[in-house]
């Protein structure tokens, strides 16, 4: 199902008419939305696609969350129907009858924003149900997602990112990946060391229906990844301080062995199910915040 946003692009007077980060909280409160169940909590906001209104969050918050809620700043419970997924993002969308007033979402964004530009993500942080404004500047923009520097943590999952000068959402806080570490790759990139995403609404076509099955084998098969990159980094750890006190290296070598065959054999497995070109793997690192880790490659 192609998609098309009932909005239209930022004009020269919405930038003159810039409102304040409070604002823009307090004209958009209505619509913003926590999001939490058994397993975990995150973000959300009421958008308009094709006329009608969505409650849109991160598909990861969505996996292996029984029983979610949706309630708004206000404490107003949202009913929600069943979800739909934008093909190869992490963007889920649920309908909903509330009477809502939809944020305004912005088209073109690659035509219309600048690196540079400033931005507000009003989010869940840390679950700790209250709406927190986090504030940053466009660092990076592509094809399907956005990069900022403003500093989300675990609830910001789902959030909307406001463009300051416009008003209007331009994607929804996804991951991140931390790069603080030394990787066996390092090349002395001047890359921050923790980088944040965002996935573009803008440049979403289609919508796929997920049964339960499905979803929990797309979700496995990426905690399988998860894994195995922990598998990486643990050999990355050894390689570099050597074996622990009173272990030889013939007795690190068989371990070793085995941890490197399974993140091999574990990467082309993710090479033969095409996890790699539908994009469901590509990050880390997510900021919900739960107990367990979600869908995406995503991380508490």
């Amino acid at each position: 199902m192609l998609l098309a946003w009932a909005v239209a692009p930022a004009s020269a007077q919405e930038s003159q008419d810039q409102l304040s980060v409070g604002d823009l909280f307090q004209q958009y409160s209505k619509s913003l939305v926590i999001v939490e169940g058994k397993e975990g909590r995150g973000s959300g906001s009421v958008l308009a696609i094709r006329g009608a209104s969505f409650v849109v969050t991160n598909a990861h918050v969505l996996s292996q969350n029984p029983d979610v809620t949706f309630v708004t700043a206000g404490g107003k419970k949202i009913a929600v129907g069943s979800p739909a997924f934008a093909k190869d993002y992490d963007i889920a969308r649920l309908t909903t009858k509330e009477k809502l007033v939809p944020l305004p979402v912005m088209v073109g964004v690659d035509r219309t924003v600048k690196i540079g530009d400033a931005i507000v993500i009003f989010g869940n942080s840390e679950g700790a149900g209250v709406f927190a404004p986090v504030e940053g500047k466009i660092t990076g923009l592509g094809p399907r997602l956005i990069e900022f520097d403003a500093p989300i943590v675990p609830g910001n999952s789902g959030s909307p990112i406001i463009h300051v000068a416009s008003g209007k959402v331009i994607g929804i806080a996804s991951h991140i990946i931390n790069r603080s570490a030394k990787t066996l790759l390092d090349t002395g990139s001047k890359l921050p060391a923790v980088r944040k995403f965002g996935q573009r609404l803008d440049s979403v076509t289609a919508w796929d229906e997920r049964t339960d099955e499905q979803f929990e084998t797309e979700w496995q098969s990426i905690r399988a990844m998860q894994r195995r990159t922990q598998d990486l980094i643990t050999v990355h750890n050894m390689l570099l301080k050597g074996p622990p006190d009173g272990v030889g290296a013939s007795r690190l070598a068989p371990p070793l062995n085995t941890l490197v065959a399974n993140v091999a054999k574990s990467l082309k497995q993710a090479e033969a199910r095409g996890d790699f070109r539908s994009g469901r793997i590509g990050s880390f690192f997510c900021p919900s915040q739960g107990g367990h880790a979600r869908r995406h490659s995503c991380h508490r």
